[in-house]
């Protein structure tokens, strides 16, 4: 009976290595090189969202003999869950870490206090110039160039616009496209929700029955599925706005479910931001580098865009 107990308790030991080597592999990955060794902690549950900033990354480590190493941080565990990954990658040896924080101002301020600016970069999120060494691409600019993009198309009337995070990268981007629609005949009516995915299509469906808005802006991942879910039929003057980076936003382009994407080029910076550790770390000058881009249907497709948009197509 104790041999037999014996066995049963190694097998479950067995089992519970098994299972916590899968965890970690699945949530890392590692392009391996030679010499410097980069870091980049990105927040979410599912890293394959961030597959395009990582080929930037692995591009540029290809081509100067580096090793990158992607980890996500699952959204639940908060900015506790950034700095544990941080903290981590620089005592098993990384040179530089760059965060795509979910919690900028939180993970700043930590940052600053524990005196790892040299150390620690951010990529992607965050308020651009802030700091002189992230790669992010600005989200003021971004917003004022949309509502400009708005305006020169011909659209008047109200616009909804709805965000799921409060994100310095949403804040800013409305402060801009306040901006630009300043004065003229485009009026913004702004709403952060909260609420559960079923709640937020119902919500969405009244604002569009309701016959007050010409349209909505939807500034990330999630409003702009519970929109799409619902099929809103672009013919019927409704129009819709994203701003998302995902492939699948790129779809509801392209089949006609939106008029226009704002989105960024992940892949730049994520091969600029290996770039600049390899330049001795001090930044690549990304003057004249766009790192965000205002797309319609017909762009698609063009000599200009496709490869950004679609980087794994040969």
């Amino acid at each position: 009976m104790r041999r037999n107990r014996f066995f049963i308790g190694m097998f479950l030991v067995l089992i519970l290595l098994i299972i916590v080597e899968f965890y970690v592999y699945a949530n890392s990955s590692i392009f391996e090189g030679e010499d410097e060794r980069i870091s980049f902690v990105v927040t979410g549950d599912n890293l394959d969202d961030w597959e395009t900033l990582k080929s930037g990354a692995e591009t540029a480590a290809l081509d100067n003999k580096c090793q990158v190493t992607f980890l996500n941080s699952p959204v639940s565990a908060g900015v506790e869950g950034e700095i544990e990954l941080i903290n981590r990658q620089i005592y098993e040896g990384a040179e530089y870490v760059y965060v795509a924080s979910g919690y900028y101002n939180e993970l700043y301020d930590y940052i600053k206090e524990q005196g790892l600016k040299s150390k620690v970069r951010f990529v992607k999120n965050g308020s651009c110039g802030e700091d002189k060494y992230s790669i992010i691409a600005d989200d003021y600019s971004m917003g004022k160039d949309y509502g400009k993009y708005i305006i020169d198309s011909g659209f008047t009337g109200s616009l909804y616009v709805m965000y799921s995070s409060d994100s310095v990268n949403n804040l800013n981007f409305i402060k801009g496209l306040e901006e630009a629609v300043d004065g003229s005949d485009v009026y913004l009516k702004r709403e952060y929700v909260t609420m559960d995915d079923s709640s937020l299509i119902n919500h969405i469906y009244n604002i569009y029955k309701s016959g007050l808005y010409s349209g909505m802006i939807l500034l990330d991942a999630n409003v702009l599925d519970c929109a799409m879910s619902l099929g809103v039929d672009q013919k019927s003057g409704f129009a819709i706005y994203g701003v998302d980076d995902r492939q699948a936003a790129v779809y509801y382009l392209d089949s006609g479910s939106i008029q226009a994407l704002a989105c960024k080029d992940d892949y730049t910076m994520g091969y600029l931001a290996v770039k600049a550790v390899l330049n001795n770390g001090d930044k690549v000058s990304d003057e004249g580098v766009p790192l965000y881009y205002i797309i319609n249907k017909e762009q698609i497709y063009s000599e200009e865009y496709e490869k950004i948009l679609f980087p794994f197509v040969k």
